[in-house]
């Protein structure tokens, strides 16, 4: 399935933003070196924030995480936005239908479907 990504373009790629330590970039999201990125879906792709749903394989099995980051600047590249993630400008509902999808696809057990 393609991604859903509003018309708008991330920041330049560079050497800095490569380069972080403890990100490796899968698809274009910067994904946790110890995770697999098996599918995702972007709903939010600015200059500034990049909010995706992500389907993962870690240590403990496979995960649906939905993912908020922060633009922070060349030096420092995509952060986590660990908290305050705001919903009211998402499709909750269309978040939903891929998250079922996702989880059906790469056998992810979904406690509240």
């Amino acid at each position: 399935m393609p991604l859903v990504r509003p018309d708008s373009t991330p920041p330049a790629k560079t050497p800095a933003t490569r380069s972080n330590s403890k990100k490796v970039l899968q698809s274009d999201l910067p994904i946790g070196q110890f995770y697999k990125l098996l599918g995702a879906r972007e709903y939010v792709h600015t200059e500034k924030r990049l909010i995706a749903l992500c389907a993962l394989e870690g240590p403990y099995g496979k995960e649906l995480k939905l993912y908020q980051w922060e633009w922070k600047g060349d030096q420092k590249g995509w952060k986590v936005g660990l908290a305050n993630l705001k919903v009211d400008s998402l499709n909750l509902e269309q978040i939903a239908m891929d998250a079922q999808l996702l989880a059906k696809k790469y056998g992810i057990n979904l406690k509240w479907a």
